[in-house]
C-alpha cells in the first residue's frame, strides 16, 4: 500500500487521497477509511486535514455541509462493520447519528448460543443497556440468563425504557412466567388426575383444587411472580392474550399463602387482588366493577398519601380508557394540591384532555394569575 500511496503522492494530492480511499476499501479498513474520506472533503476545502473528524476547524458556512459528510460516512461504515459481524463497533458510528434501525434488525437476527460467550455479552449489553432492541435484548436474557437475572435486569433499566419498550417486555415476561407456571401446576394436578385434558388453562387448572396451595405450597419463585405482575400493567388493551394471562396470574397469586404474597404501595396493598382488578379494566372484563373496586378504596381510604396514590393510579386508568371527565374530576378532588416536581401535573393533564375551565379552576385555587391567563388563552386558540 505504500508504495501506492507514493506514486499518488508524486501526481497530485487528489490522486494520493483517491489512492487512500481506495486501498483502505480494499484491505477492509472502515475506521480508517472513514477518517480518509472526511480528509479527502476537508482537503477539497482547502480546510486542515490532520484532524479529519473534528468539526472545531470547519467554518460556519461550511458547518452543514460537513455534517452531511460526516453522516453519510459515518452510516457506511456502521454499514460495512454491520456486515462483518461486529455490531459493537458498528455502534460507535451509529450513536454519532442517532440511527439504531439497522443495529435493531441485526440484532433480531442474532440467535441466542448453547453457551454463555463473550458475542452473547456483547448483544445483551447492546440489546438492553444501549437500549437498540430491548425486546430482543429480554428474550437473549431469559433464553440464557434464566428468569431470576432477567427480571433484575429489567427491574434496573425499567424506568428508562420507552412506554413502547415496556409494554413489549412486560408480555415476554408475562408469556413466559405464565407458561413456567402453568406447566409446574400441570405437572402437580397430574400426579392425582391423570388424563387432564391437553389444553387447560391455568386458571382452570386451580379451580377446586385448594390442596395445590396446602402448606404454604407455591409453583414458581414468588418474587419473580410479584415483579412480572408489576411490570404487566404497562400491558395495553391490544394485548388482550397477554392481559389474559396476567389476570391469571394474578389469580394464582392471590391463592397463595399470605406469607408469600408480598404488599405493594395502594391500591396494590392486596396486591394480586387490586391486580386483577387492574387488568381486567385494561382489559375491558366486568370493567365498570373493578373500576368500582378502586373508587371504593380511594374514596375509603384514611390517610391522604394513600388517596393520592389511589388517585394516581385512578387517573391513568381513566385516561388510558378516554374517560377524561371522571380523570379531571379525579385529579381536581384528590391531587389538585399536589406539587408538580411529584411526577404528576395537573396541567398536562388538563392540556391533554384540552379542559382548560379545570386548568382555570386549579390556577386559581393555587392562586397563579400566570396559569390562568395561559389557560384562558389557550382556551380562545382551541375555538379558533
Amino acid at each position: 500500500m505504500w508504495d501506492e500511496l507514493n506514486q499518488g503522492l508524486e501526481k497530485s494530492p487528489a490522486e494520493a487521497l483517491q489512492t487512500l480511499i481506495e486501498q483502505l476499501g480494499a484491505k477492509g479498513d472502515p475506521h480508517h477509511l472513514f477518517d480518509a474520506e472526511l480528509m479527502k472533503w476537508k482537503f477539497e476545502n482547502n480546510l486542515p486535514v490532520t484532524q479529519p473528524t473534528s468539526v472545531a476547524d470547519v467554518p460556519r458556512e461550511k458547518k452543514l455541509e460537513f455534517e452531511q459528510v460526516y453522516i453519510e460516512a459515518a452510516r457506511k461504515t456502521g454499514k460495512q462493520l454491520l456486515d462483518r459481524g461486529q455490531l459493537a463497533d458498528a455502534w460507535m458510528y451509529y450513536r454519532v447519528i442517532g440511527e439504531t434501525d439497522d443495529l435493531a434488525a441485526a440484532l433480531d437476527a442474532y440467535q441466542a448460543p448453547s453457551e454463555i460467550d463473550d458475542e452473547l455479552e456483547e448483544m445483551l449489553q447492546l440489546s438492553l443497556y444501549q437500549r437498540i432492541n430491548t425486546v430482543k435484548g429480554v428474550e437473549l436474557m431469559l433464553a440464557t440468563h434464566g428468569m431470576c437475572n432477567t427480571v433484575t435486569t429489567v427491574d434496573q433499566i425499567y424506568l428508562e425504557m420507552s412506554p413502547k419498550d415496556r409494554c413489549k417486555c412486560a408480555e415476554v415476561l408475562v408469556r413466559q412466567l405464565y407458561a413456567d407456571l402453568l406447566h409446574n401446576v400441570r405437572y402437580e394436578v397430574e400426579q392425582r388426575t391423570p388424563m387432564l385434558p391437553p389444553d387447560q388453562t391455568l386458571s382452570e387448572l386451580l379451580a377446586g383444587r385448594l390442596w395445590l396451595f396446602e402448606n404454604e405450597n407455591y409453583h414458581t419463585d414468588v418474587s419473580h411472580l410479584n415483579a412480572v405482575v408489576r411490570f404487566a400493567r404497562s400491558l395495553e388493551k391490544d394485548q388482550p392474550e397477554a392481559l389474559d394471562m396476567a389476570i391469571q396470574l394474578s389469580d394464582y397469586g392471590a391463592r397463595l399463602s399470605t406469607h408469600l404474597q408480598y404488599p405493594g404501595e395502594p391500591p396494590f396493598d392486596d396486591y394480586y387482588v387490586a391486580h386483577q382488578h387492574y387488568f381486567k379494566i385494561v382489559a375491558d372484563k366486568n370493567r365498570e366493577a373493578s373500576l368500582d373496586f378502586f373508587r371504593k378504596r380511594m374514596e375509603q381510604a384514611e390517610d391522604a398519601q394513600d388517596q393520592e396514590l389511589i388517585a394516581y393510579v385512578m387517573v391513568d386508568l381513566l385516561m388510558r380508557l378516554e374517560k377524561h371527565a371522571e380523570a379531571i374530576e379525579t385529579a381536581e378532588k384528590y391531587l389538585g394540591n399536589v406539587n408538580e416536581q411529584s411526577g404528576f401535573s395537573f396541567t398536562a393533564l388538563c392540556e391533554d384532555t384540552g379542559d382548560m375551565e379545570a386548568l382555570k379552576r386549579h390556577a386559581q385555587k393555587v392562586n397563579n394569575p400566570v396559569l390562568y391567563v395561559a389557560a384562558q388563552l389557550k382556551s380562545d386558540q382551541q375555538q379558533k
